[in-house]
């Protein structure tokens, strides 16, 4: 179906994977940066840099799709069970 109900499911179920992809990105990037800020400070000053940037930035992703998703949740609860 091509009603705005059909489309803005379809839109929130995107979402749903989007998010917890973007979450699973944010969760390796923090396993990453442990080690990496306990490491030798000469070798991990740009690694480390360039992957505190990156979960920043997943990070704020992760938070903007999950405001989306907030915004689309009354539609989804407005659907009908079953």
């Amino acid at each position: 179906m091509n009603d705005p109900t059909s489309i803005a499911l379809r839109v929130v179920s995107e979402l749903d994977s989007a998010l917890a992809e973007v979450t699973a990105a944010e969760e390796a990037l923090d396993a990453v940066l442990v080690p990496l800020r306990a490491g030798q400070r000469a070798e991990k000053v740009q690694i480390t840099g360039a992957v505190e940037e990156a979960f920043l930035r997943v990070r704020s992703s992760r938070a903007a799709l999950a405001k989306v998703r907030e915004l689309l949740e009354p539609l989804r609860a407005a659907q009908p069970k079953g």
